[in-house]
């Protein structure tokens, strides 16, 4: 959600009001405009003019996570996030039969042994001290035993943590690649695509989160997490254009047994959680339009 003092109102252009909400004081003057944005294309329309970058815009996200009990929410200070660049590469060499394969250009070979010296950028070509993560999560070639195909796909991501090593390991991906391709005699396309960047949360604006926390659920909600997450989110572009703060809320009951975590088929929200997590947000607003 993104929240507009007042004062500065006048100079944005926004979504449609309908869908956002106003907020009122008692003398029924808008005090802020908040907005619910759910994709970066969305910061571009709110972001008329670099209007954002301003003292009296902030961005507060809310994820639900199974890891916490309800009643509890878990922030990090600076980096929270990761940031992600997926990638595709295409091989492409010389099909022939399984009994005679001096006579074709083999990309399932090529493919793994690619995969195989990927790793190495983590291993050898980057600090031990700052996480590197390529995942080849796809190959896709041939549909038979006997025979070997005639083109290749790898599938996978590059998640890292900072803006140089991200630059780095592109450049070593790449020379990597190609390197394998020239030894093996086939042919490769390499798309690295420009995901999420790394996701920061303010310092004031995660003060301002754990206190209206402890206004809410209690003055032992707040849980501090020490390491940032290797996931991703739409929440780092926002956060490279206005101070903002990316938490958990706790959304578990352990009384109704274990807790499964996002993306798996038994995760489960328990409704308790969801009033307090909209007292805590609305909290959130009321003390930022008192900062």
């Amino acid at each position: 959600m993104l929240f507009v003092k007042s004062g500065y109102v006048k100079t944005l252009t926004g979504p449609d009001p309908k869908n956002g909400c106003i907020l009122n004081d008692d003398a029924g003057k808008i005090t802020a405009v908040g907005a619910e944005l759910s994709a970066p294309e969305e910061a571009q329309i709110i972001d008329a003019g670099g209007y954002l970058i301003t003292l009296g815009v902030m961005h507060a996200y809310v994820h639900v996570s199974t890891a916490y009990p309800v009643g509890k929410i878990a922030i990090r200070y600076g980096l929270v996030t990761f940031a992600c660049n997926s990638f595709t590469l295409k091989l492409r060499g010389k099909g022939t039969h399984s009994a005679s394969p001096h006579k074709g250009i083999d990309v399932i070979v090529a493919a793994c042994q690619m995969i195989t010296a990927l790793q190495t950028i983590s291993s050898r070509r980057c600090s031990p001290t700052e996480p590197v993560i390529v995942t080849v999560g796809a190959l896709q070639a041939g549909t038979v035993g006997n025979v070997i195909p005639e083109t290749a796909t790898i599938l996978g991501t590059i998640r890292t943590m900072t803006a140089e090593s991200r630059a780095k390991v592109k450049v070593a991906f790449r020379q990597i690649v190609i390197g394998v391709a020239a030894a093996m005699d086939v042919e490769v396309d390499i798309d690295i695509m420009e995901n999420y960047p790394a996701g920061f949360n303010d310092e004031a604006m995660s003060e301002l989160v754990c206190g209206a926390a402890e206004k809410v659920w209690g003055a032992d909600s707040v849980v501090i997490v020490n390491e940032p997450g290797l996931g991703t989110d739409d929440f780092s572009y926002f956060s490279e254009r206005v101070p903002g703060c990316y938490f958990m809320v706790g959304v578990h009951d352990e009384e109704k047994g274990p807790a499964y975590p996002g993306h798996n088929p038994r995760f489960a929200v328990d409704p308790k959680a969801l009033p307090g997590a909209m007292a805590h947000y609305v909290q959130i607003v009321l003390d930022f339009l008192e900062s």
